[in-house]
């Protein structure tokens, strides 16, 4: 069943956020703000697109960004995933009336959240591999479409729902599969977000999926260390980001018995002491972080390769209900059946056609006595050469 969002209006979109005010503001994204609405008395999420004051913006960009976003959320391989926010509609009145309204009753933004002490090991974990499974589904490699690259990972493109549930709620950036390959564009100073970025990207300006992994790690460590890449510090180069911080403190001391854990593990001591950790998944999430973090992209692994590190931790076998890792897991698998169909449906599309096509040339071609009389009937005006 085809999905058709609705079309609001900007008038609509000011009754549902009480005219954006202060109040329902819950933070920004790259290219606006994020607020909380009302519709039909249910709680939603409503983005309000900006024209940028620190890029560079020709007119009529964010109009194509949020086009390929709702090509995105429409594409049947990704709409059902849990950790997709849903689309309920959008407000395309002009490069200044622009928004989405998505279906989330959002508890806070993780950017919001994530240094605070009411934040648990276990909630932390939910945001981590849900996350993960997202963009393992995402950088899956399909016959007929390239892989989906974000390019934009930040903690403030992704929500918490009321069970800490993480949901990610823009795709401006967003490249492949439905939507335009942009890997080659010029980006004009577009390198992702503030804080998510290495330097290899910025020397080179090679796209791949790499680059999310990069900014993913980002994300881990943040997590993990309860620190965060604070705008207020955009032009402060004093203050590190936090991979620059995890790469001058990550030294592992290596003794006669050998690693020594307590070097190696950079979890925060306040989640050490929480419900569901051990020292050994401490010792492994920080390795797997640091790996995603690595300058060269052919030095990171891959989100398969991070997902199956993320499941073998002892905290997701022994807390598998409250993860939602068998949602997850069937959610892979779902996407998986999904793309396979749409091949199956290309192929029958694609034999369709040409079998119509070669019924077409044969009812247009004149038949074998047609031709002949017509041979007969043109030759006797011909004047034989002698």
């Amino acid at each position: 069943m085809e999905y058709k969002p609705i079309r609001f209006s900007f008038e609509e979109l000011e009754l549902c956020t009480d005219s954006f005010c202060e109040e329902n503001l819950i933070g920004t994204f790259q290219f606006g703000k994020v607020y909380r609405g009302y519709l039909g008395g249910k709680e939603v999420l409503v983005k309000k697109w900006e024209i940028p004051v620190r890029y560079r913006y020709f007119y009529g960009e964010n109009e194509e960004r949020l086009e390929e976003e709702i090509n995105l959320f429409q594409h049947s391989k990704m709409r059902h995933h849990p950790t997709m926010v849903k689309l309920i509609g959008y407000c395309n009145e002009g490069e200044e009336w622009l928004g989405d309204v998505l279906d989330l009753k959002p508890l806070d933004s993780l950017y919001n959240i994530v240094l605070k002490d009411s934040f648990t090991w276990l909630q932390r974990m939910k945001v981590i591999v849900g996350f993960a499974c997202l963009l393992e589904v995402m950088h899956a490699k399909e016959e007929k479409e390239l892989p989906y690259l974000l390019r934009n990972i930040d903690a403030h493109h992704i929500m918490l729902d009321e069970d800490y549930n993480p949901k990610l709620i823009d795709f401006s950036m967003v490249s492949g599969g439905v939507c335009l390959d942009q890997r080659f564009l010029p980006s004009y100073n577009l390198y992702g977000c503030y804080g998510y970025v290495n330097m290899y990207l910025l020397t080179y300006g090679e796209w791949c999926d790499k680059a999310d992994v990069f900014a993913f790690g980002t994300l881990l460590l943040m997590l993990i260390s309860k620190r965060n890449n604070v705008e207020e510090d955009l032009h402060n180069r004093e203050v590190p980001f936090v991979h620059e911080w995890a790469n001058n403190v990550y030294k592992p001391k290596k003794t006669k018995m050998g690693f020594f854990p307590s070097k190696w593990s950079l979890v925060h001591k306040s989640l050490s002491r929480q419900p569901g950790f051990s020292l050994r998944d401490g010792v492994k999430i920080t390795k797997m972080a640091m790996r995603c973090v690595e300058y060269y992209p052919c030095d990171r692994p891959t989100m398969k390769q991070v997902v199956k590190c993320l499941l073998s931790l002892r905290v997701v076998r022994d807390h598998a209900a409250f993860l939602g890792i068998e949602r997850l897991l069937g959610a892979r698998k779902d996407a998986t059946l999904q793309s396979r169909v749409d091949r199956e449906n290309r192929s029958d599309l694609t034999r369709v056609d040409r079998e119509n096509r070669s019924d077409l040339i044969e009812r247009s071609r004149p038949s074998r006595v047609s031709r002949s009389k017509e041979e007969i009937y043109f030759s006797s005006f011909m004047v034989p050469v002698s």
